[in-house]
């Protein structure tokens, strides 16, 4: 998975964050930002707001986490997180 990209550094700082993409859970969130992150891609990871705090930390693996990134890098994340999905 090749990128032809500018680096998030050359980004401006007015680039707003945006969600790309729900994970099923921590795990799996992690897996994608790494992926995301070995594209040049920086990504920031939430948890649910729905999801209560005691619960979550109780059990992490279970909690849907919300991925975002810079505006200016969803459409490339979106395609990085697609060609997962896509059978072979």
């Amino acid at each position: 998975m090749s990128s032809n990209h500018k680096s998030s550094r050359d980004k401006p700082d007015n680039d707003p964050l945006k969600h790309i993409a729900t994970a099923p859970n921590e795990t799996v969130a992690h897996l994608w930002a790494g992926i995301l992150e070995d594209s040049g891609i920086h990504c920031l990871i939430k948890r649910g707001a729905t999801v209560d705090a005691f619960f979550s930390i109780m059990t992490p693996v279970n909690v849907p986490c919300n991925i975002y990134v810079l505006a200016s890098e969803a459409d490339d994340a979106h395609k990085i997180l697609q060609e997962l999905s896509e059978p072979e």
